[in-house]
């Protein structure tokens, strides 16, 4: 494999071909050299097509910055935090109220099949709850992330975690090493290599 992948990546350097030549070259080049790849190759094929044309377009606009930006631009999710929207927040806030402000968020930016990530130490924060029922109102699915009483998000969420602890500051500490390992999780399920 290593025979292909050098002169490959020459031609690449060189531009004798694009990223879509060269991705297309090297996942027939491992299809040949190993038919148990084919599963795996077939289900990121999109995917790396995809990244390589968007590599190509990159090198397009400036050659330089592009060819740059191609070697080290990370594949990333789609994720919103809802504290994070000052401008919005103080808007709403002074115009309406401070509980609707997470499901007025949830309602301009989320989708069916998005996932809505409540946090409450009680499981019963009254800005956390309605932003619940716009979620299911949108079809988004309710993940709550509680204390060990769960309260209502627990019982209104597609899937609750209980932290095991009734003390706010020891179910903050707890919530700390669930959503990190949450994060890993989804890192390597998206972009692990096997």
């Amino acid at each position: 494999m290593r025979e292909i992948i050098a002169p490959l990546s020459q031609l690449l350097k060189s531009g004798e071909i694009s990223s879509v030549e060269l991705t297309n070259k090297y996942i027939n080049a491992i299809e040949n050299d190993n038919p148990k790849y084919n599963a795996y190759v077939s289900t990121t094929f999109e995917k790396a097509l995809e990244n390589a044309k968007f590599a190509d377009k990159l090198i397009a606009i400036d050659p330089e910055r592009g060819t740059q930006l191609a070697n080290n631009l990370e594949c990333s999710l789609m994720a919103i935090p809802l504290v994070a929207h000052e401008a919005l927040t103080t808007a709403y806030i002074n115009d309406v109220d401070g509980l609707g402000v997470f499901a007025q968020q949830l309602f301009g930016f989320g989708k069916e099949g998005d996932v809505f990530l409540g946090i409450s130490t009680s499981g019963n924060s009254k800005n956390v709850l309605p932003a619940t029922v716009v979620a299911r109102a949108l079809g988004i699915k309710v993940i709550g992330l509680t204390g060990a009483k769960g309260g209502e998000l627990a019982e209104v969420a597609d899937v609750a975690v209980k932290a095991p602890e009734t003390e706010t500051y020891m179910v903050q500490e707890l919530h700390l090493p669930i959503y990190h390992c949450w994060c890993l999780m989804l890192e390597d399920k998206f972009f692990g290599q096997e």
